[in-house]
């Protein structure tokens, strides 16, 4: 199956949940009263006190977490079909997944320690941690297929960021 067999529609979801976010983030936090991109954390809009905590969690975390889950569906798919380690896409699969969870365990308002609020956590780490590993992870994969290898850069890049993102402050004064 070529590119445009599954990976082509698994790319447009891919792409439409980075969009779902970024949209539900901006929308969702200028809505809420007090909220500040450079202040507070992304999790704060889906907490119990929260206004628009069900809609965010939804758009935020559900929709675009069960879009990336498929996304490393389709790459499996593809990848099964040509022979690739399907390892890679299913990192993608778990990221996406535990990225949804995220949107059914919200954390506790005010981001108080409790139970439901170490669930988001480590929800928060899986998804991160395995969205980390398969982008860095790409340059071994698509050095096997000339049609992925113009990826291995940019994949590399977002794997680096990610990373990077997490010496930024939590909270920027």
């Amino acid at each position: 199956m070529s590119k445009v067999g599954w990976t082509y529609p698994a790319a447009l979801l891919g792409l439409d949940a980075a969009a779902n976010f970024a949209l539900a983030l901006l929308l969702f936090g200028a809505w809420t009263p007090g909220y500040s991109q450079a202040a507070n954390l992304v999790s704060e809009l889906g907490t119990a006190v929260a206004p628009f905590a069900l809609a965010f969690n939804l758009i935020g975390f559900v929709l675009p977490g069960l879009q990336i889950a498929a996304l490393g569906a389709g790459l499996g798919m593809e990848f099964r079909h040509k022979g690739l380690p399907v390892w890679m896409p299913g990192l993608v699969m778990v990221s996406g997944a535990a990225w949804a969870l995220l949107g059914l365990f919200p954390a506790s308002s005010g981001l108080y320690p409790s139970p439901v609020t170490t669930v988001h956590n480590v929800l928060m780490l899986v998804s991160l941690g395995t969205f980390v590993l398969a982008a860095l992870a790409w340059p071994y994969v698509a050095v096997r297929d000339a049609a992925w290898r113009s990826f291995i850069t940019p994949s590399m890049m977002l794997g680096l960021a990610t990373i990077a993102s997490f010496a930024l402050p939590s909270r920027i004064p």
